[in-house]
């Protein structure tokens, strides 16, 4: 059974064409009849898409051989109310293609937003901890430094400390030594005048 037209025959004159009780499911294939332009009775009865797409089949072959002058379409005759309803469905049609074209695109608008949206929050996540890792490096930096200076200070303190340690004993010692020669000149001195009076008592 016919399920599609791959391929079309070339039949310039051919004006009656049935094809009725076949598996054509797909729209799609109706409008390759239209290189048949003179064919005017058209029987598609029978097949799976004309017989669950809820609208009725002169009125779909109507529309989808559209600028063909069909008169006959399941041996049934057109009339004027069959081409004002054609031309009414397939206007239902193009709004709602229409309107789900703008849905589509309203949702890939949002979709694109979103993810906008979110990038931003990444980015802004991503600078603050940036931020927030630089004033650690910094207070840590700070704080080894003050921890340096005050390493230093107390170093300093103690050298201070240590060095005029060393100059107190020098100077006790400078002291010490001062008083040992002031004490060993005054013995010598007594000495002298002991050895002078004698020498003046040798005399007498």
């Amino acid at each position: 059974k016919i399920k599609g037209f791959p391929f079309i025959p070339e039949l310039p004159n051919l004006q009656k064409l049935s094809i009725s009780e076949n598996q054509i499911q797909n729209v799609e294939e109706i409008p390759k009849l239209k290189v048949y332009d003179k064919l005017f009775k058209i029987n598609l009865d029978g097949n799976p898409y004309f017989d669950n797409s809820g609208v009725a089949p002169k009125t779909e072959i109507l529309i989808q051989l559209e600028g063909i002058n069909v008169k006959f379409v399941n041996k049934e005759e057109i009339n004027n109310e069959d081409r004002e309803d054609a031309v009414k469905v397939k206007e239902e049609r193009r709004q709602k293609a229409e309107e789900e074209r703008l849905q589509r695109e309203e949702e890939e608008r949002q979709r694109k937003e979103e993810e906008e949206r979110l990038r931003l929050e990444k980015e802004e996540e991503e600078r603050q901890k940036r931020e927030e890792e630089e004033r650690e490096r910094k207070a840590k930096e700070e704080e080894e430094r003050l921890a340096r200076e005050e390493g230093e200070r107390k170093k300093k303190e103690e050298e201070e400390e240590e060095k005029k340690k060393t100059e107190e004993e020098k100077k006790e010692e400078e002291g010490e030594e001062k008083e040992g020669d002031e004490v060993e000149g005054k013995e010598e001195e007594e000495k002298e005048n002991e050895e002078n009076n004698e020498e003046e008592d040798n005399q007498e």
